[in-house]
């Protein structure tokens, strides 16, 4: 019995023993497919690896080889073009694909400056009236790429603007103090950086970078009117094209000054006096500037033009430089000097007066406008240029006021019992100098079509704008 006893027991203890080490083996085998499975989540995607590569060699400052799927050659023009087989959209940049764009060089300039010295050189014996222009659009239309000048979201996921092409979007980065246009195209990655910045954010801002002593202008622009990212104006959405040139013509109404090295697009880096600054309206002011603080007791200003001492019309032909619509340099850039006639140094204005990307032809418009052609007007009764009144439309209104002091009761009958007297005064712009879109302005977003309205100048009668503008104050309840 006690042997019987004891074989009972030991058989129990191994089916316990049995049971234990089962249920163990399947707890192992429960954790290690937990494990796995973590581990699987874990493990980062192609595409994931293929960026964290990619940041490492960005952080390196190099480029990505471009993968062995896509097209890689240089065509006649110098520029290097990436594709792929049965797609119709590709990238042209002015570097080698794989690598980065060359930083600017410093190099002396080839050409004297004529004496262009800048606004803040002019703010140092006129700082309160350089306090108000350093916020006007003219002080704001070209800066370095800075993160106090830089407009635009950053940060995921406004800072992406995807494209009508999947495989073909772009990314807005920043990286110690520098900023980024990040270009996928299928399995390619490169970078492209943020150096000068065009625009004042009226209606937008594109940006340029340096490659060498070349300028180009990047393929992806901030657009105040939705504010996000846009394709520059002119750009197919779903190419990444970074290869067009910034010549000496857009130099000369974005900026005060820079040494024109050669064409198309090469400057001396180290020369840019950025902004339409005080000098493009009185003259470059190191004459000035160096007679006053020899002669710090006379009164009045030597060796500088003041418009307003010019006859109208030679007073009109300094704004005329940048606001009558799109013309070439008949020579080299920054040659006007206020007092001259623009048809010296710049061809006609090429086509008509409607809105363009780069200007609603003011001059052109205000000139057909009876304000203009019955009185002895100028920009500068209704522009302050020392001031920043973007915007402000009742201090307009109040400019239109000083000539038209009466609002002409028959006129406003129609409106009169819409709205109020008051907001009649407080507004001619919206009716009389509407804000229209137009076809010669527009701008693609993933095919999306965006048409930025532009300020007419020409004053007028417009019924339409009275309409629209009546509904916006009396929306129908």
């Amino acid at each position: 019995m006690r042997k019987k006893h004891l074989l009972i027991v030991a058989l129990t203890i191994c089916v316990i023993g049995w049971f234990l080490y089962a249920e163990s083996r399947v707890d192992d085998s429960a954790s290690d497919v937990a494990r796995l499975r973590k581990l699987k989540r874990s493990r980062p995607t192609e595409s994931e690896i293929a960026t964290a590569n990619f940041d490492a060699l960005a952080e390196a400052g190099k480029g990505q080889p471009v993968p062995a799927g896509l097209i890689n050659h240089r065509d006649p023009s110098g520029f290097w073009f990436v594709g792929k087989n049965g797609q119709d959209v590709g990238v042209e940049v002015p570097f080698a694909p794989g690598t980065i764009p060359k930083p600017p060089k410093s190099v002396p300039p080839i050409h004297e400056n004529p004496g262009f010295v800048g606004a803040v050189a002019c703010g140092k014996c006129h700082p309160e009236t350089f306090k108000t222009f350093s916020q006007t659009a003219h002080h704001r239309t070209s800066s370095p790429a800075t993160a106090e000048t830089l407009n635009g979201p950053f940060t995921p996921p406004e800072n992406v603007m995807q494209t009508s092409n999947y495989d073909v979007n772009f990314t807005m980065l920043k990286r110690g103090d520098r900023f980024y246009q990040r270009v996928s195209f299928f399995d390619w990655k490169f970078e492209v950086p943020f150096d000068i910045i065009f625009g004042s954010s009226k209606m937008a801002q594109t940006c340029l970078y340096w490659n060498d002593d070349q300028l180009f202008q990047m393929n992806v622009t901030y657009l105040t009117e939705i504010d996000g990212w846009i394709n520059s104006p002119g750009f197919i959405d779903g190419d990444a094209a970074y290869a067009r040139p910034i010549g000496a013509v857009c130099m000369d109404c974005h900026t005060t000054y820079a040494d024109f090295r050669s064409d198309p697009n090469h400057f001396t880096p180290g020369s840019i006096v950025y902004g339409v600054s005080c000098e493009r309206c009185h003259g470059p002011g190191r004459q000035h500037i160096e007679y006053h603080e020899q002669n710090p007791n006379v009164k009045g200003g030597k060796h500088l033009i003041v418009p307003s001492d010019l006859p109208r019309d030679r007073e009109l032909e300094i704004c005329a430089q940048c606001h009558s619509g799109t013309r070439n340099l008949l020579e080299g850039a920054y040659q006007f000097r206020p007092g001259d006639l623009t048809s010296d140094h710049y061809s006609p204005a090429a086509g008509d007066s409607k809105n363009h990307v780069h200007t609603s032809n003011q001059l052109a418009r205000l000139s057909i406008s009876k304000c203009f052609t019955e009185s002895e007007m100028t920009c500068a009764d209704c522009h302050d240029p020392h001031q920043f009144e973007r915007g402000n439309k009742t201090l307009f209104s109040q400019r239109c006021s000083k000539c038209h002091n009466d609002l002409d009761e028959t006129v406003h009958a129609s409106i009169a019992s819409k709205v109020s007297p008051q907001q009649i005064a407080d507004n001619c712009v919206d009716c009389h100098m509407p804000s229209k879109a137009g076809d010669h302005l527009k701008m693609d977003r993933g095919g999306e079509m965006i048409f930025p309205p532009l300020r007419d100048h020409h004053v007028r009668i417009d019924l339409e704008a009275a309409a629209e503008f009546i509904r916006q104050i009396s929306p129908i309840q």
